[in-house]
């Protein structure tokens, strides 16, 4: 959750105060949970506590011994609820807060306590109708603006504030617009219902995405009967999960589909908030339970550790026919334990199907371009040896530094192998014999957003004719995302000097908080060797008439939820050779690789869209004579709404040739 800085100096606070308040994973809540969570080593969870009743703050932070924060009024207003009148009087007073940042230290307040703005105050403005009747809302305004001001001295983390009525929302919202600038380092949190969605839509787009505002889900006691219309609550910054004493049966357990779906928050640790009693025994049982449920989920795998770290992380993609890779890049690659075993087991396939189709006893010809510091190389040469196949390999890559590994390994390793080390472009190395096989891992995320079919166009005068490229094809493939975690994230990017740049540059991200809005859908295919490639001769030179690898297309996408679309998430699957696949699209992914994480498209201003409606996606791939690009748009065929046509000629993003 965004959250608060402390104003109580510490090595761990400096650090925090380096960081912005527009930082959406900065949470001081969630430190403090760490903390404490080290001190209660049998806590799965990260729990805070809403008292059912009033009760003076030191009172309501003894519950702390047990749980990590506490959810409670900043000030007690002695008005009946019932009235729709506002007593100024007690406005002004500041009834039971006068003196209570005298009861503990900064940190205490900053670290363990959310406060409760005053609920009977939006009540009423609920029940009214502020543009008929603006004192009601003038009044709710000063309420608010002082009991927030008020949270700010205490270097609260983060205030709660009960959820809009529907007639009320725009008011409501705008109540929050105009306070956001004036909260200093506290964040406001909205208590909202599963069915709410539209509410909290409409509340975040009045209030411009601000990180500072978030959205609370109280669970009712029975739950949508789609599980679309809660799953899309995570792509949404969700700062915790409310369950009532009332949700609980009488062993303290929860019925199987509220249990599910806390499990499914707790993937991306979302606090739960517990109310409806201050009975110690209660909350611990209450308590005990949602730990063991978070117990019972299976540990990450390997792979989910390594992804750990990268989760809504945007990167920009690899441009390695402008740049040259470092021995990091490389090393994070060779250490996938599923991409070169799917080569090996493509050219041993190759090897195999070459060898029934000829007579003679010479060693095939295998050229791997782009070696880099050479896993295909050893994929190559297993693949040989589990075939007692004999090869004759060329290595080939631009990059001197990659080299230095090759020959390294030429005289070791591949010693008494037949390998030889070319440093050249393989667009333009002029080979002294043509290729059987021609291997390459030149994929990016996006299947040729890496300019595979540039390079491998180009290098498909190394191989012979009839021979046998690896990887044969890939296409890509797209799907709406909702992910509010990205939208904010590429909003960090944003520049006064290039505003439209961020959002016009695509990112390779393990998307974690978001979903896809519908069927995921193919958008362009390539294959190799090029059935369209024409090699002529003339005055004895080879002129290489390059197809035109630019492509247009109009991807058409139903809306299976009602929900904001940020962007658009991209994958490929790829053939290595017959039906040796590799992929990354998630209903065909190579279980266990981690070499490729998704590629985002984002949109700069998010749309939303409503279940069933049509969508036309426009997705251009444009080739220049130094670069590549792509650019995007969208068109809602049932509301008639389009997008800006993203990244025009290339202005923001481009993969240089």
């Amino acid at each position: 959750m965004p959250g608060g800085q402390p104003s109580e100096k510490s090595a761990n606070s400096k650090q925090q105060d380096n960081q912005t308040t527009d930082d959406p994973n900065f949470d001081p809540i969630v430190d403090i949970v760490h903390d404490v969570k080290s001190k209660k080593p049998n806590a799965q969870i990260h729990a805070g506590v809403e008292p059912n009743v009033f009760q003076t703050v030191d009172k309501a932070l003894s519950i702390t011994d047990h749980f990590d924060f506490v959810v409670t009024p900043i000030s007690k207003s002695e008005s009946n609820r019932k009235s729709k009148h506002l007593d100024m009087r007690h406005m002004m007073v500041k009834n039971c807060i006068q003196g209570t940042d005298m009861l503990f230290r900064t940190s205490s307040w900053s670290n363990v306590v959310v406060g409760k703005i005053d609920e009977q105050a939006f009540h009423i403005l609920a029940d009214s109708d502020p543009s008929n009747n603006f004192e009601i809302y003038q009044k709710v305004q000063l309420i608010f603006e002082q009991e927030l001001q008020w949270a700010s001295h205490l270097s609260l983390p983060a205030v709660l504030l009960p959820s809009p009525s529907k007639q009320n929302v725009v008011p409501f919202a705008q109540l929050l617009h105009r306070a956001v600038s004036k909260c200093g380092y506290t964040n406001i949190w909205i208590r909202f219902q599963p069915d709410q969605w539209e509410e909290w839509n409409q509340v975040r787009i009045i209030c411009e995405h601000s990180t500072k505002i978030s959205p609370i889900l109280e669970l009712p006691e029975n739950l949508p009967e789609r599980d679309s219309q809660t799953e899309r609550w995570f792509g949404e910054p969700i700062r915790g999960i409310v369950l009532d004493k009332n949700l609980f049966q009488s062993d303290y357990s929860l019925s199987t589909k509220h249990a599910f779906l806390l499990q499914r928050s707790f993937k991306f640790d979302i606090q739960v908030i517990l109310r409806g009693t201050t009975n110690v025994d209660e909350l611990f049982n209450m308590r005990s339970y949602l730990d063991d449920l978070k117990s019972q989920l299976p540990p990450l795998t390997e792979v989910e550790l390594f992804e750990k770290p990268y989760w809504d992380y945007l990167q920009s993609p690899l441009q390695p026919l402008m740049d040259n890779l470092d021995s990091q890049t490389y090393e994070v690659f060779e250490r996938d334990p599923i991409k070169y075993k799917l080569y090996q087991d493509a050219v041993h396939r190759a090897l195999v199907d070459l060898k029934n189709q000829s007579s003679s006893s010479s060693p095939f010809t295998v050229m791997v371009v782009g070696a880099g510091r050479g896993p295909l190389v050893k994929a190559s040469i297993r693949a040989s040896v589990q075939s007692k196949i004999p090869i004759k390999l060329y290595a080939v890559d631009k990059n001197p530094n990659a080299l230095v590994t090759l020959y390294h390994f030429k005289k070791t390793i591949w010693s008494k192998m037949d390998v030889t080390i070319i440093h050249s472009d393989m667009r333009d190395w002029n080979p002294p014999e043509l290729a059987d096989i021609l291997v390459s891992e030149l994929l990016g995320s996006f299947g040729d957003n890496e300019l595979s079919p540039e390079c491998l166009d180009g290098a498909q005068r190394l191989l012979k004719k009839g021979g046998i490229s690896i990887p044969c094809d890939y296409t890509s493939f797209l799907s709406p995302l909702n992910s509010a975690k990205i939208y904010s994230e590429v909003k960090t990017f944003v520049t006064s000097a290039k505003p439209l740049k961020a959002f016009e540059t695509a990112y390779v991200v393990k998307v974690h908080r978001g979903m896809c809005l519908s069927n995921i859908k193919k958008v362009f295919t390539f294959v190799h060797p090029n059935p369209e490639l024409d090699v002529k001769k003339y005055d004895g030179l080879d002129l290489h008439l390059v197809p035109d690898n630019s492509r247009y297309t109009v991807v058409p996408f139903t809306v299976m939820e009602t929900s904001t679309m940020h962007g658009l998430i991209g994958y490929f699957e790829c053939t290595l050779y017959k039906d040796v696949m590799m992929s990354i699209h998630p209903k065909t992914f190579s279980k266990g690789m981690f070499s490729w994480f998704p590629i985002v498209f984002p949109l700069a201003t998010p749309i939303t869209v409503k279940k069933g409606e049509e969508l036309n996606v426009h997705f251009w791939r444009n080739v220049d004579k130094g670069k590549v690009w792509y650019e995007w748009m969208v068109h809602n065929k049932d509301t008639g709404f389009v997008t800006p046509v993203h990244n025009l000629n290339g202005r923001s993003y481009k993969l240089s040739l």
